[in-house]
């Protein structure tokens, strides 16, 4: 196998990690999107509450993106080592995302539907949102760790 097909098995490892570092970009210009959309069109109720809808959307998209972020890194994690007959990282990679998948999702699911991006962690300066991102990132390099195991000798 070339350079070039060697280095084509990370992008999709790559491009994920790409995309949620970004992600906080989208996430500024959702919440401004909406202040704007209620400021101009909402009633003086929902104009003091524009915080709240700006946190039950962020939080629903990052709860959505955190899922499927993690369900594509297992089925990754499992096809391609397969594809290089690597069935003990086949088996090994998904089994480590799904110990970290689990207590999180039990987790993410256990909070109030606007706490994910509004609330920060007892001692850190950063909110949970963050430490989702933070938990992709992780799994994202453990994809890149099981694609390069699987293509040692």
């Amino acid at each position: 196998m070339g350079w070039p097909e060697y280095l084509l098995q990370f992008l999709p490892p790559a491009f994920a990690i790409y995309l949620i570092l970004v992600s906080g970009l989208a996430g500024r210009l959702v919440a401004n999107r909406i202040k704007v959309f209620v400021e101009s069109t909402a009633d003086d109720e929902i104009k003091k509450k524009v915080q709240l809808v700006q946190n039950l959307v962020l939080s629903g998209a990052t709860q959505l993106s955190f899922l499927n972020s993690m369900f594509a890194a297992i089925v990754s994690a499992t096809v391609y080592p397969l594809g290089r007959n690597s069935y003990r990282i086949a088996i090994l990679a998904p089994l480590v995302i799904l110990l970290i998948l689990i207590p999180l999702m039990l987790w993410i699911l256990s909070l109030a539907p606007d706490e994910l991006s509004a609330k920060r962690f007892a001692g850190l300066p950063i909110s949970y949102a963050l430490g989702c991102k933070i938990v992709l990132v992780t799994v994202n390099l453990i994809l890149f760790l099981a694609i390069w195991l699987s293509n040692m000798p």
